[in-house]
């Protein structure tokens, strides 16, 4: 239809007529190019929003595999520390049930030797008191026999006296058998009861020694157990913080590992 135009311009002449139909024919390939430019724009647009999509889903499937994983690794390690955790906190109660368990066995201990302290104590103080009550009776005694035997000493030499002085009468000694019987009983009787006060000190001197060595020993024993209560129960007071501060971040790591399950 275009060709027509022109041709007539030229058998008319009309120039005007001619540059008008050429200038028609321009509009139409400009709205042709017009039209195929925006619909390159459109294409290259769909391209690079379809590029974009394509990058923001794959970003977020990257996202979510990554989440997926730190949420596997975390409910994993939150697992596997609440299991040490528990594990901790079992240990821990033992510890302490035999820690109260020795303390217990221990002021048991405490408490019989004192007993048994106090019952040797007992017996020797009858021990003592029956030794040093005796050794005061055989000195009494003892000087009693003495004073006795020198008034009878004193009795025959009086009488040996007389005899020797008196007129008419025989001036030979007394019958040695009667003097010997007097002053030899004595010795006698006084050496045994000397021996037996010396037995008695003795006896005396040696319980009083093992009750002194009882008395230290056990002294020492109380020290000792003493020292081993106080150190388990402040073991026991330690291990109960231990305890308690596991108990706690057990708690919270449960908490972090629903609240992990909830989000996924």
């Amino acid at each position: 239809h275009d060709a027509l135009p022109i041709s007539s311009a030229k058998k008319t002449g009309n120039y005007h007529m001619a540059a008008l139909a050429v200038s028609a024919r321009l509009d139409g390939f400009e709205k042709v190019k017009k039209a195929m430019d925006e619909m390159l724009a459109q294409l290259v647009q769909q391209q690079k929003d379809e590029y974009q999509h394509k990058e923001f889903c794959r970003v977020e499937l990257d996202k979510n595999e990554d989440e997926t994983s730190d949420k596997q690794k975390f409910k994993a390690d939150t697992e596997s520390t609440i299991t040490d955790l528990t594990g901790q906190i079992e240990t821990l109660t033992k510890e302490i049930e035999v820690l109260n368990v020795e303390i217990a066995d221990t002021q048991k201990s405490i408490k019989r030797a004192g007993e048994d302290r106090a019952a040797e104590n007992k017996e020797f103080q009858t021990t003592v008191n029956d030794q040093r009550l005796t050794v005061n009776i055989l000195n009494k005694a003892l000087d009693r026999l003495a004073a006795f035997y020198e008034k009878k000493d004193a009795g025959v030499v009086l009488n040996k006296s007389l005899i020797q002085n008196t007129p008419g009468k025989a001036t030979g000694p007394p019958p040695k058998q009667a003097e010997y019987e007097e002053q030899g009983a004595a010795p006698g009787v006084m050496g045994l009861i000397q021996m037996i006060i010396a037995d008695a000190k003795a006896m005396d001197r040696e319980v009083t020694a093992d009750e002194q060595h009882a008395q230290s020993k056990y002294a020492e024993f109380v020290q000792n157990a003493n020292a081993s209560v106080a150190a388990a129960q402040k073991s026991i007071t330690n291990k109960t913080l231990e305890k308690a501060k596991a108990e706690e971040q057990k708690s919270q790591h449960s908490l972090a590992s629903c609240c992990n399950l909830q989000t996924d």
